[in-house]
């Protein structure tokens, strides 16, 4: 069975952030970018500002508010439909970064950030993943919901077997995790080859992971204590501050400096949470490479 280090693996975000502070800077300035468009684009929609006054009264009268918000959901989703593409092919990109970075340190370009076939690839494997959990989920509620149809017994049947999907949900999910790294890695889609790779690594992958979400809870927190001590000091809050940076940002002192904080933490969370699986790849590749040759 291939060994790491669990740690190791888990501390990789900020073994590239040392190492390669100037392309996490860039991975910051795009996640900044993303911000940016993204709370203009919400600010230029009033219904998202009426949307978080009202979720602000929804405990006191949610008889009353429920139906509010329900008709405002009709104007967020045109917003909505802008925002989330954008978001997620940023994310992709910057996602990709990461893998250059760390399976293909040689390739020159800035921040590691490239568009291209590589990202085309990756994004493919994403988007076949959340079709496979969509589907996942559609059969689960089905058969929940015809479970509950038999009353208290097929509850109890329902509620056991929502466990054992969610269960069976995470372990597929760790098991395709290097799906991506590998499609990146091979320069061809392979969904299912990280399949027979994480079979003998399941446990340390489990523990990286953990660890490493671990790693930025803990900057998210720090960083959010730090804006929400700018905020005190500073005065800020409302309606807007829901709604992440929105308008605020582009006007105030305190929303650039919450969007700057934002990037902060968006930024290292791409470097945290997107290395392990690309480099428990890279080891296990090694490993196999050196074990071919020895024989």
């Amino acid at each position: 069975m291939t060994e790491f280090s669990v740690s190791d693996v888990a501390f990789e975000g900020f073994r590239l952030t040392r190492e390669r502070p100037g392309a996490v800077a860039v991975w910051v300035v795009v996640e900044i970018a993303l911000l940016v468009i993204t709370a203009s684009l919400i600010a230029a929609n009033p219904a998202f500002v009426q949307m978080a006054e009202l979720m602000i009264r929804l405990q006191s009268d949610p008889q009353t508010i429920i139906p509010q918000m329900q008709a405002l959901a009709p104007r967020i989703f045109p917003t909505m439909a802008q925002t989330t593409p954008i978001t997620l092919i940023i994310g992709v990109i910057l996602r990709t970064a990461v893998y250059r970075a760390v399976l293909r340190p040689q390739e020159a370009s800035l921040g590691s950030v490239r568009l291209g076939l590589d990202e085309a690839r990756v994004l493919s494997v994403n988007l076949l993943i959340g079709l496979i959990v969509v589907g996942v989920i559609m059969v689960d509620g089905a058969v929940i919901g015809t479970l509950r149809l038999a009353g208290t017994a097929g509850s109890m049947v329902a509620f056991i077997f929502l466990l054992a999907s969610l269960a069976a949900m995470v372990v597929v999910a760790l098991r395709l995790s290097l799906a991506a790294p590998q499609s990146f890695a091979q320069r061809k889609l392979n969904l299912f080859g990280s399949w027979r790779l994480t079979k003998p690594i399941l446990w340390p992958m489990v523990g990286s992971y953990l660890i490493a979400g671990i790693l930025y809870l803990v900057v998210f927190v720090l960083l959010n204590v730090i804006r929400n001590g700018l905020a005190a000091v500073m005065g800020g809050g409302g309606p807007q501050a829901m709604l992440g940076v929105g308008a605020l940002a582009l006007t105030k002192p305190l929303g650039v400096l919450e969007l700057l904080l934002e990037g902060v933490v968006a930024g290292l969370g791409v470097a945290i949470l997107n290395s392990p699986s690309a480099m428990i790849y890279k080891i296990v590749t090694r490993a196999g490479a050196k074990a071919e040759e020895s024989f």
